[in-house]
């Protein structure tokens, strides 16, 4: 897999991720994201494999439009900025040397450690000591005169300043502050002109594997010292530090453009099967559309991520969505345009819901979203690797045993029945009640067979037809289920949740005639409402079936017709108003199950996820896993896997891991 990060670092990046009424230490800014979602998607469960590769690409610097940001991280390490604590220390010093004695105080007030670091190992190298003068000029006054305040005691002035001491202090210390930051400006400024040869180099990407690109921002954030210590974050003072040291060459404008027509260029010379791109952003191109690269990397097969930052706040900030809001600025529209479509069955997805995620009920999702809180950006980049995995073993490792495993199980064990008669509502019926209780594991007194249901069905209302709500009315709680009525977008809906839906509908004599003509010539065909004709006024009869899958443009049924009919059994409909179709969602809750079922439940869950755990490579299943408890390591197939949480082989106590819980430590072990 070759992975491609896009990230913004103009102006507006240095402004606050999260609202707040009032800043706290704890604040992200939007640049800082940039670094804890480069960790995050290299630092996934897959990084310790060798064909996984990254680029990083930056844009929105000063001088450049573009930049390899892990070749300048490379680059900032020759000039050795790891930070010996002393950096406010150290510059002082060079200062003092240099006609500026009384720098101390202001130096540590208004610049970083890190900063000061970086200044000092700059400004300290012999070729650019000549250059430091013209920083020092650009000082204020206190930093280079001992300028004791004056503190005359005759008549006017000692008035003036006895009054208003403090509006004094302010406005000096006002002036001072901007006078210190233009020549920390200047400084930077001279320091990038400097670097500008060697940035031009770094404008078109070039791919790390996921460990080197690890390896390298520990390496800048300084905790490389200790290799045996794995990890996956960064403190808030590690991204500042991130952030510090890239900070001289940051924080212009936004090409987008330029950028992807890179990432664009990357991907068409690369031999990997599987390209995925991810694109942080928090505003919108200034140098043209970006959407007009959206059919090139569609037809170069990248899977294409969207995140757009803000700090303004989202009503939904865990949805997905596969239309465009009409009331969305120019920014948000682009980068959804420029996002990937992937189906809502596809497994990663369950992730999301899992985790309170709200998925359309078109039942295809574009991979975008709007992100205002650091939490909501890990788990969409989660998303990078979890969906372009083709291993669901990975995806299920750890904690994963969901109700998805039994219903997928289920519906794609499930085979097309033939009616005999007017029984296509117990056909439809029998067929919900089966799989909503095949999800019920260690049901008590079993789940009933199918045809055991359809006949019983039969049985009591006849051959001849019967109305399927009231016999949902009667059936369902029989079977400890429940149904309600719900339209096409509840249909959709249960459908995003691993629900088959009963849908019913009704035709004339013509009507009918045009339905099985159409399927018969056009077996995978969408029917719509001019196939089958308007009304003609004879007498309707009705028809249930069950809805299994959905898209953006069609929903797809499973008939009691036998395989003859249509697509080997299923039909495929425009949407609901082409057959005034009524659905019924069948399904059942945890309160539903007994205390045996649930326990069973959890049983099935250990040994199934145990089983998946055993039969991976010994590579996988001995890797280490951090307990969020104790934070002691053990070998993943040690921990105890239970009903929704796992059990901690050393400390014992239960915790919930993360979709990606492997993204531990393959590569330092």
């Amino acid at each position: 897999m070759l992975a491609g990060i896009l990230v913004d670092v103009s102006g507006s990046m240095k402004n606050s991720l999260q609202l707040h009424v009032q800043p706290t230490n704890q604040d992200v800014t939007r640049a800082q994201s940039i670094f804890t979602t480069i960790m995050n998607i290299v630092g996934g469960e897959v990084s310790s494999q060798k064909d996984h590769d990254v680029f990083v690409l930056a844009f929105g610097l000063q001088d450049i439009a573009t930049c390899d940001l892990l070749a300048l991280l490379d680059y900032i390490q020759t000039i050795d900025l790891k930070s010996d604590g002393k950096g406010h220390e150290n510059l002082i010093r060079l200062l003092a040397s240099n006609g500026a004695p009384y720098a101390d105080q202001y130096v540590r007030k208004y610049v970083s450690e890190r900063q000061a670091q970086f200044l000092f190992k700059f400004y300290s190298q012999n070729e650019n000591r000549d250059l430091l003068a013209d920083v020092v000029q650009k000082l204020p006054s206190v930093c280079t005169e001992n300028s004791v305040k004056s503190k005359a005691i005759n008549g006017g002035i000692f008035v003036l300043n006895f009054f208003n001491a403090p509006l004094v202090d302010w406005m000096e210390d006002r002036q001072t502050k901007e006078k210190i930051e233009d020549a920390m400006k200047y400084a930077k400024d001279v320091i990038r002109q400097r670097s500008l040869p060697k940035l031009k180099t770094m404008e078109q990407p070039r791919s790390k594997t996921f460990q080197s690109t690890m390896n390298l921002l520990k390496q800048v954030t300084g905790t490389w010292t200790n290799p045996s210590k794995t990890q996956s974050t960064f403190t808030s003072a590690q991204l500042s530090a991130l952030v510090d040291s890239i900070e001289p060459f940051i924080y212009g404008e936004t090409p987008m453009c330029k950028a992807i027509q890179s990432a664009v260029n990357t991907y068409y010379s690369s031999s990997h099967e599987q390209k995925v791109l991810f694109l942080l952003s928090d505003g919108e191109s200034t140098d043209g559309n970006p959407v007009q690269f959206a059919s090139k990397l569609h037809d170069q097969n990248v899977l294409v991520f969207a995140c757009l930052l803000t700090s303004q706040s989202i009503s939904y900030p865990r949805r997905l969505y596969y239309k465009a809001d009409p009331n969305w600025s120019q920014a948000q529209k682009q980068m959804f345009e420029l996002s990937s479509t992937v189906e809502n069955c596809h497994s990663a997805m369950s992730i999301l819901l899992e985790q309170g995620w709200e998925l359309p009920a078109d039942g295809h999702s574009r991979i975008f979203i709007q992100a205002n809180h650091p939490d909501v950006i890990k788990e969409f980049s989660n998303l990078m690797n979890d969906i372009s995995e083709h291993n669901d073993v990975l995806l299920n490792l750890v904690g994963r045993a969901s109700l998805d495993m039994y219903i997928n199980a289920a519906n794609s064990s499930f085979n097309v029945t033939e009616q005999s008669g007017g029984t296509c509502y117990a056909h439809a019926v029998a067929t919900v009640c089966h799989l909503a209780m095949r999800r019920i594991e260690g049901r008590e007194n079993g789940v009933p067979d199918f045809d055991i249901i359809l006949q019983q069905l039969i049985h009591a209302y006849g051959t001849e037809g019967a109305n399927t709500e009231n016999v949902l009315n009667v059936w369902a709680p029989r079977h400890r289920l429940h149904y309600k009525k719900v339209d096409e977008l509840g249909a959709r809906q249960a459908i995003n949740r691993r629900r088959p839906v009963v849908a019913t509908f009704q035709l004339d004599d013509q009507q009918w005639t045009a339905f099985s003509m159409f399927y018969k010539n056009h077996p995978q065909g969408v029917l719509e409402s001019q196939n089958l004709g308007a009304r003609s006024g004879s007498k309707l009869s009705g028809h249930a079936v069950v809805l299994m899958k959905c898209d953006p443009t069609s929903l797809t049924f499973i008939n009691s017709w036998g395989t003859g009919f249509a697509d080997k059994g299923f039909f495929r409909v425009r949407n609901q108003a082409v057959l005034n179709l009524q659905f019924y969602d069948v399904y059942w809750t945890l309160n539903d199950l007994t205390a045996s079922e649930i326990q069973a439940f959890e049983m099935k869950s250990s040994e199934k996820v145990r089983n998946l755990i055993e039969n991976l490579p010994p590579g996988i299943k001995n890797l280490p896993y951090e307990c969020p408890n104790c934070h002691q390591y053990s070998v993943v197939h040690t921990y105890i896997i239970h009903f929704s949480d796992a059990e901690c082989p050393k400390c014992h106590q239960r915790f919930k891991p993360t979709p990606s819980g492997l993204n531990v430590t393959g590569y330092t072990h």
